[in-house]
């Protein structure tokens, strides 16, 4: 601890004890911040009943609030990286890009963007979401999906919409969304 504490950037070493043989665990980072706002973070045990349990139990209806949760989440975010970036949009798809990764998503890739017709074309490598539907032989990108169209929603200043075209869950090797403007009935 002495010799790590010695380094330049080190502000604090704290030494953890055992809670027992086998386990420890910080007890000193309470609550856990990420970007000054409280996170959690969620084994798979818990996103698969957060995401296939429930779609399980209440059927469809379910995959329709999954998307437009995501939808929620993607806008929130979008505000939240504009903090971080500015209004620049390669470093706005850099941000969105590395935080993706970081919390766990899966790897995200915008392969094109048109903001004169508001489309894109996005790829997500290894999706949390789609791992836990491998083999069912359709897509199955709801949340991931919704967080895209969302995203894009604020990026292009109009209402987008997401369309699974290539997902993990039925044998491709990423997940690809094509975003384009919401049709208005």
């Amino acid at each position: 601890a002495r010799e790590v504490g010695g380094l330049g950037d080190v502000e604090d070493v704290k030494v953890l004890k055992p809670v027992f043989d086998g386990l420890t665990v910080c007890n000193t980072l309470f609550p856990l911040t990420f970007f000054g706002e409280r996170a959690v973070i969620l084994r798979r045990t818990i996103y698969e009943a957060l995401i296939r349990r429930m779609r399980e139990r209440m059927g469809t209806g379910y995959m329709a609030i999954l998307y437009y949760t995501g939808y929620e989440i993607g806008k929130m975010a979008y505000e939240a990286h504009r903090r971080i970036a500015g209004e620049d949009r390669e470093a706005l798809i850099t941000v969105e890009t590395e935080l993706f990764r970081l919390v766990g998503f899966g790897t995200f890739r915008v392969e094109s963007v048109n903001p004169e017709e508001k489309r894109a074309v996005v790829r997500v490598w290894n999706s949390f979401e789609c791992e836990l539907f491998k083999g069912t032989g359709q897509p199955q990108s709801n949340l991931v999906r919704g967080m895209v169209a969302g995203w894009f929603s604020r990026f292009f200043g109009v209402e987008t919409y997401a369309k699974e075209v290539k997902c993990i869950a039925k044998g491709d090797e990423y997940c690809e969304f094509n975003v384009f403007p919401k049709r208005r009935p």
